[in-house]
């Protein structure tokens, strides 16, 4: 939703950030033709100097090699990588060959299931293929042992009650997508992201049930 504008990124981090965000990412490696996904050096390099100055993470989905040397050149310390590009295997591999943090998305079935427990840095995470949906059948159990191949929830759906399910059900990491303005149609993600008061709602509402869930078990 930055439109290729810097100032426009800047201040959806700032945005939610004060919304209770710990990470914004973006996408790396659209071609420059791409006006809705194209990140230049400059706007990552000034995003990612901005991000620092007010505290709050930066993250990216990587979509080609371009787009992890120029994550890897703005010094970020995760990667996402988009359920689109789970299949490409040299470039995952390449990924996970920096060592960072890793949340590997899918749609179904668990990525590799083997590094869940041979590559301490690599997670799954679950998301649905459909955009926006209303309703997803989510895995029952969520977490970072041995019992479940799931560490977090990357949301489409309308509303904040699957990321919450997912929070009750142990995910600890949850992305969704969000938007200043949901009446600004730029693309179709608009329809299910969340504005800055409803992203603080997810937050004030998914910590407390952390807490409830956390202390139940």
């Amino acid at each position: 939703m930055h439109k290729g504008n810097v100032a426009l990124a800047c201040r959806y981090a700032y945005e939610f950030k004060a919304a209770g965000a710990d990470i914004i990412k973006m996408q790396f490696g659209h071609p420059v033709g791409d006006p809705i996904r194209h990140v230049s050096r400059e706007m990552a390099e000034r995003m990612a100097a901005y991000c620092r100055s007010i505290g709050i993470e930066l993250m990216a989905s990587i979509f080609d090699f371009d787009g992890l040397e120029l994550a890897r050149a703005v010094g970020m310390q995760r990667y996402k990588v988009a359920h689109q590009k789970v299949s490409d295997e040299p470039l995952v591999n390449a990924i996970v060959a920096m060592g960072q943090d890793t949340f590997v998305a899918t749609t179904g079935q668990p990525y590799i299931q083997r590094w869940t427990y041979e590559t301490n840095h690599v997670v799954n995470v679950f998301t649905t293929d459909q955009y926006p949906t209303y309703r997803v059948s989510m895995p029952h159990e969520f977490g970072d042992n041995e019992r479940t191949f799931w560490y977090g929830y990357s949301d489409h759906t309308i509303g904040l009650g699957a990321c919450l399910l997912a929070v009750a059900r142990g995910a600890r990491y949850i992305e969704k997508h969000v938007a200043l303005d949901p009446t600004d149609l730029w693309t179709k993600d608009t329809s299910f992201s969340a504005t800055p008061a409803q992203f603080a709602d997810l937050v004030r509402l998914g910590r407390e049930i952390e807490q409830v869930r956390d202390a139940a078990t």
